[in-house]
């Protein structure tokens, strides 16, 4: 036997026999002259080696399933020879009656006597109760609506830099080929298909703005996932984005449902990372620059740090007192106010 070993089986399959030139070869058992006949769902089980191999043919004798063969006698009749009966009348010409020879060949007669040699026991095979496939387990990890720098590299700061990262946290690995990136159902972008794409568990996804089409507003908006039946998977609602680079993400980015900060650094590709809003104490408002994405370059270099004076923040004006030596409330809104 070489080749395909395995291909076709039941239960446990039969060792190879290899490709050597010794003349052997796997027979059911009862096997010989009473045929072959266990089935009992497992090759290992059901057949024997037989060394060397006696391979049957419609040349030979037949056989039933675990019947010893009989011994056919034939049944002759005897051969029966007359001799013609001669009757003698005086005077008269003798009138000769000719008896034909008849001669019989008889047919043979066999006896067959079924011997029964023994009842297979099957052996019960016992019943598996099935276990569930582990669950696939995608989620959105991190998304940017309204990006500060080119995270894409495609040499411009514009919404193609807007990305979704999505997180495989589960124990399998999935296919997303059919899934579905969308923002709020039944308004804004049309939902993007993704490819096919194996995610392995424990692994990032990144997919950006110029390549999805997804435009999230900075006025608030939804980010959905959608499984290839229209099932949603998973769906974050955010508010009003109140500067560039402000990342929405999952701490610790396992998936969990409550795990949403408003207050992340933008990793897309890595593990999430928290980050510091615009003029708070921590940040002094160093890290970002609110101005919008879509200006020049010049003009966002002119305005924030580390070339600009950062004119955008309040703290540039309240720090050493302005209008009065007034500092303005805190202003709640996504853009900064200011009296001239």
């Amino acid at each position: 036997m070489s080749g395909c070993v395995t291909c076709y089986k039941e239960g446990t399959p039969l060792a190879s026999l290899g490709n050597s030139n010794l003349d052997r070869g796997y027979e059911r058992k009862i096997g010989g002259a009473s045929d072959s006949c266990a089935d009992t769902g497992d090759n290992f089980a059901d057949f024997q080696l037989a060394n060397p191999s006696a391979p049957q043919n419609s040349s030979s004798p037949l056989s039933l399933c675990g019947v010893i063969l009989p011994t056919l006698t034939p049944t002759e009749t005897p051969t029966i020879t007359q001799t013609p009966t001669i009757t003698l009348t005086p005077s008269l010409t003798p009138t000769i009656t000719n008896t034909p020879t008849i001669t019989f060949t008889a047919t043979p007669t066999f006896t067959r006597t079924l011997t029964p040699l023994r009842t297979p026991t099957r052996t019960r095979t016992p019943t598996r109760t099935p276990t569930a496939a582990p669950a696939q387990l995608v989620a959105i990890n991190e998304f940017v609506p309204r990006p500060g720098r080119d995270w894409n590299n495609d040499g411009l700061i514009n919404t193609g830099d807007e990305f979704i990262e999505l997180i495989n946290h589960g124990t399998i690995s999935v296919n997303l080929s059919g899934w579905t990136l969308d923002d709020e159902a039944n308004i804004g972008s049309k939902p993007y298909v993704l490819p096919s794409r194996v995610l392995q568990p424990g692994e990032r996804l990144v997919f950006y703005g110029s390549q999805t089409g997804l435009l999230l507003s900075d006025g608030g908006d939804g980010v959905r996932l959608l499984k290839p039946n229209g099932g949603l998977i998973d769906a974050y609602n955010y508010k009003v984005v109140k500067y560039p680079d402000q990342s929405f993400c999952r701490l610790p980015d396992n998936g969990g449902l409550d795990d949403w900060n408003a207050r992340c650094y933008p990793t897309p590709g890595l593990g999430n990372s928290l980050g510091s809003e615009p003029g708070s104490s921590s940040s002094a408002g160093k890290l970002f620059c609110p101005v919008a994405d879509t200006l020049p370059l010049g003009f966002y270099l002119a305005e924030c740090a580390p070339f600009g004076n950062n004119v955008w923040n309040r703290l540039y004006w309240d720090a050493s007192g302005w209008y009065g030596d007034m500092e303005l409330p805190n202003y709640p809104g996504k853009w900064q106010t200011f009296v001239d």
